[in-house]
């Protein structure tokens, strides 16, 4: 693909609504078209100096954001959870069961491993490594940041609460082991009488983090946001960033790359009141006017 034919294809696609929505689509949705372009131009061995400069199609994306910003369109993001409402979701596990050992699973996962929800579906139990005394780590065969599948490796530290990141594995790999279980999908479908079945999808990790938000009252955020499993994603980077962590700690634990500006956009500061910048200066007394009469 040329320059040319990049920018084209981009200038019609703006001006094309979305089959799904009928709305145009968001300049994150068109920014990942680039990119998917340019990818698949690196898989064909095609040599750089032949690659389509994707900066005017980028400069007619940003154009369109703000187009669609001026028109009074926003980005949606998910509500985020706290420790506190993580927690609650976990207490809403019936771990006597091999269904509710999986959703603690998924629910305390979210949170240390970052996942994008696809990638935690795909992952098999081969990819899962406990380390005595420290924690877990989980592979990531490939990612979006991770083009070329090298994989990549995210340590969960070992924690002595609800939220523990080897518990949650161990008990849940036990339980699958007592069923022939060994291999295969982390992630399983289970029925109410904690059949296995074959391996669980995307849109159903979201809707057992969804339901289990839905049960702790944290389905839904002060604004009328509604939590979702990218939400936990957010809700991950969010509580490290309240905890001390550095950005590239952040960047490196989520798989974003360690240049990119989106992981930004994932932290989500909670106490935009009393966190506020200007919260803390200091009051002037107003000036009283004299208002006798002589």
């Amino acid at each position: 693909m040329t320059t040319e034919t990049l920018t084209e294809w981009i200038r019609v696609t703006i001006d094309t609504p979305s089959d799904k929505t009928g709305e145009p689509y968001g300049a994150s949705a068109l920014g990942q078209a680039v990119a998917a372009v340019l990818a698949a131009h690196t898989w064909a061995r095609v040599p750089v100096d032949r690659h389509p400069d994707p900066r005017p199609a980028r400069l007619l994306i940003k154009a369109h954001k703000k187009r669609l910003a001026d028109s009074g369109r926003r980005v949606k993001k998910s509500a985020t959870v706290d420790l506190d409402g993580f927690t609650a979701m976990v207490q809403q596990c019936d771990t006597t069961t091999l269904r509710g050992l999986r959703d603690r699973l998924i629910a305390v996962w979210s949170i240390w491993s970052m996942p994008r929800r696809k990638e935690f579906a795909a992952r098999v139990i081969l990819d899962v490594v406990v380390v005595p005394r420290k924690g877990v780590r989980l592979f990531f065969a490939s990612s979006k940041t991770d083009q070329a599948a090298e994989g990549e490796w995210v340590t969960m530290p070992r924690r002595h609460d609800l939220l523990d990141p080897v518990t949650a594995w161990t008990e849940y790999r036990d339980a699958l082991a007592e069923r022939g279980v060994t291999e295969g999908a982390v992630l399983r479908r289970i029925d109410r009488w904690d059949n296995v079945g074959d391996a669980l999808s995307a849109e159903s990790v979201n809707d057992i983090l969804q339901a289990l938000a839905d049960k702790a009252g944290v389905l839904y955020d002060e604004n009328g946001l509604k939590f979702t499993a990218h939400g936990a994603r957010a809700s991950g980077a969010t509580i490290a960033d309240e905890n001390g962590a550095s950005a590239a700690a952040i960047r490196k634990q989520g798989r974003w790359s360690p240049n990119s500006k989106v992981a930004d956009g994932y932290i989500r500061p909670r106490d935009e009141w009393d966190g506020n910048a200007m919260a803390k200066i200091p009051t002037i007394p107003a000036q009283r006017t004299n208002t006798t009469e002589n």
